[in-house]
């Protein structure tokens, strides 16, 4: 009877271990893509977004961590922890975002795993439709040389503009100045030629007078 009694607790304590793993297990089940993976801003310079909606078909939330992998050689390209609320919370949908970047330009094709966040065992593949998803790494100026090169002409350029405009501005005030002043001297000069021919007159009147008187 004791031997029937522990082997009855053994299981129990089975059943309590196993049930979590069961749950966790339908839980991931249940997630699911509701629209293609959309990617943008991938360039050679600077890293992009790979965006999709995930569903949640459970009545409790569930925690997924979904990896980007390189389709040819399942290189990890990014990873993430998502928490997908429960089917009462918004449909159960959350807007699932994995970032990174690449070195070179062109197509590429990678892949969406989720993973079981606790063991980091792969659940199902995010991409049942195509299997892989395309992403276009568009050229960036930035890394030409060139580009900085034209730039640094054009900074070149704008600072002589810049130096010839201040010191043109400068003469041209310098000549201004100077041509107010030689008006001022000409018209002083003439006032005090005019003022001098006046008093001479004044003076050759004087004497005349004196001269008429005497006689």
């Amino acid at each position: 009877m004791r031997n029937v009694t522990k082997l009855l607790a053994i299981v129990a304590v089975l059943a309590i271990a196993i049930v979590p793993f069961v749950a966790a297990d339908d839980s991931d089940a249940a997630v699911k893509r509701t629209e293609q993976w959309e990617a943008s801003g991938f360039t050679d310079n600077g890293g992009g977004s790979l965006k999709c909606i995930i569903q949640n078909d459970d009545t409790v939330p569930v925690t997924i961590r979904l990896k980007v992998l390189d389709f040819n050689d399942d290189r990890e390209l990014a990873t993430k922890d998502v928490v997908v609320p429960a089917s009462t919370d918004n449909e159960g949908k959350t807007v699932a975002e994995l970032n990174w970047s690449y070195n070179s330009s062109g197509t590429k094709y990678v892949k969406v795993y989720s993973y079981n966040p606790d063991t980091d065992e792969r659940l199902n593949n995010l991409l049942i439709d195509d299997g892989c998803v395309e992403i276009e790494v568009s050229h960036s100026i930035w890394k030409n040389t060139a580009t900085y090169i034209v730039i640094a002409i054009i900074v070149i350029v704008v600072l002589v503009v810049i130096v010839l405009y201040i010191r043109t501005t400068k003469k041209t005030k310098a000549d201004t100045t100077m041509a107010d002043k030689t008006f001022t001297k000409m018209h002083e000069e003439k006032v005090a030629k005019k003022s001098s021919s006046a008093a001479k007159k004044t003076e050759y009147k004087s004497e005349g007078k004196k001269t008429r008187k005497s006689k």
